[in-house]
């Protein structure tokens, strides 16, 4: 369909423009929506739509822009706040996304598709206790709630219960086999159990379908990590370390400071070198200076050779993720 008919009611352009926004054609979509506009220029929900397919189509300006003039235009329905939460969130604007999704929560308590939202907000902040906490709520509103699932499963891989986050992962794929993101859980799940030739596999499923996908582009750099072996305790220690939250990740930093710095005042004090206790606490002392030293010049040298590597899909992978 390269152009849409003009003659319809603003409503019937709206629907034509929501449905094609859920099924992709995101171009079709922004021409229902403009004609729609042309006759009622402050119109929230086709802002809001046209804000999802701008987001879809990858104009994250446009997308924001336009999610922003519908919450000026309807401030107080729920709905523009949750897509305009849902562009910042996808944008990485952690912060003011969940101040959009909480004025929608506020407008609409009892929506699920927030709720599993403000899950998903959690988890990409490691806050695994409060995305399970959300994501059970939405469940108990909407059962079916596919975002909801996905956030379930999502924290409960990184808190390492694996056989439950497995579990829900596969009663997703078994409803949608083309799901990327169910695909790339299990992937984080078989990486997890050292099983590092089905987590690449399952990451390369899941890039097969969206080869844009964050998740399934740093699984498997983790696969191949998982592949050498010495890697392997680095990506062990980055697993244990994805399941603290943040304040935990700062308690066990501060606590491993402070013992390097008690084993500095008593090496400092003139101890006998014999006892038993002394040798041992210099040679706890030794192992956990060394082990730092592992961490912080093994994984870069590791990227950076993966960065030259031969396989095309490992330098794109890293050419797109965070890794140093």
């Amino acid at each position: 369909m390269s152009q849409p008919p003009s003659r319809h009611s603003v409503d019937e352009l709206i629907e034509l423009g929501r449905q094609m926004v859920a099924q992709g054609s995101w171009q079709v979509a922004l021409r229902y929506l403009r004609l729609a506009l042309q006759q009622e220029p402050d119109n929230s929900y086709a802002h809001a739509l046209m804000a999802l397919a701008y987001q879809r189509g990858n104009n994250p300006r446009q997308a924001l822009n336009e999610a922003m003039l519908a919450v000026r235009y309807e401030p107080d329905w729920y709905y523009p706040h949750y897509v305009l939460g849902i562009v910042l969130k996808d944008q990485g604007r952690l912060e003011r996304a969940e101040v959009a999704l909480r004025r929608a929560l506020a407008l609409e308590p009892q929506n699920a598709s927030v709720i599993a939202h403000l899950a998903d907000l959690a988890c990409r902040r490691a806050h695994w206790q409060e995305a399970v906490r959300l994501a059970h709520q939405a469940l108990s509103l909407e059962p079916t709630n596919r975002g909801a699932q996905l956030a379930l499963a999502l924290a409960r891989g990184s808190q390492g219960q694996l056989d439950e986050a497995e579990r829900i992962a596969r009663h997703c794929l078994s409803e949608d086999p083309e799901d990327p993101d169910a695909l790339w859980i299990l992937a984080m799940v078989a990486v997890r159990r050292g099983d590092w030739r089905t987590g690449w596999q399952l990451s390369l499923d899941a890039l097969a379908i969206d080869p844009e996908h964050p998740g399934a582009r740093e699984t498997l750099i983790h696969a191949a990590g998982m592949r050498s072996k010495i890697m392997v305790p680095a990506l062990r220690w980055q697993f244990w370390v994805d399941r603290l939250s943040p304040v935990w990740r700062f308690v066990a930093l501060f606590l491993i400071l402070a013992g390097l710095h008690s084993g500095r005042i008593v090496f400092s004090k003139d101890f006998a070198s014999t006892t038993f206790w002394t040798d041992a606490l210099m040679f706890g002392w030794v192992c956990l200076v060394l082990f730092w030293l592992y961490l912080l010049l093994v994984p870069p040298l590791f990227y950076g050779w993966l960065r030259r590597a031969r396989d095309k899909r490992l330098r794109e992978a890293m050419r797109h993720t965070h890794q140093p």
